[in-house]
């Protein structure tokens, strides 16, 4: 029984380790350009980011900035949360998102550029593969296909 108790200790003693390393900053985009830019991140920032998407009668989700970075993931390392970084670069949107949009699953969130990628609205920071391109075509859309707002970001 005593046996036990330790196992069970060590155990949980252990899982507890990995899950504060990984509490220090598990994700896989930067939650702001100055934050891309101390990791060494940073490539150029992309223009107009001030705009908006809007559903009548929800509310509007506003792009606050747009930037490419590299792109990269975090590793836990002698229990140390590490920055480890990829051979590509990707855009990074932080977007305010309003409750209400966070609370349904209606409305999803695309990106081409120039393939389209799309995401439900449950997370403030939107990230895609760059490839080069001087322009992306944000859109919104509901649970039925249809596009409610759009905007194109261009490169600075």
């Amino acid at each position: 029984m005593k046996n036990v108790f330790y196992i069970i200790l060590m155990l949980t003693t252990l899982s507890s380790c990995v899950e504060i390393c990984l509490e220090k900053g598990l994700g896989q985009a930067s939650i702001s350009s100055e934050k891309s830019k101390e990791h060494d991140l940073f490539k150029f920032q992309f223009g107009n980011a001030q705009d908006k998407l809007t559903v009548e009668g929800v509310g509007v989700i506003e792009i606050k900035e747009v930037w490419v970075e590299q792109a990269w993931t975090r590793k836990c390392i002698e229990n140390e949360s590490v920055v480890e970084k990829k051979d590509f670069d990707q855009i990074v949107l932080q977007l305010n998102i309003p409750k209400e949009f966070k609370d349904s699953s209606e409305y999803f969130l695309y990106v081409s550029n120039p393939q389209t990628n799309g995401y439900g609205l449950s997370n403030p920071y939107f990230k895609v593969k760059y490839e080069n391109q001087d322009s992306l075509f944000v859109f919104i859309e509901n649970y039925y296909g249809e596009k409610l707002d759009s905007t194109y970001i261009l490169k600075k």
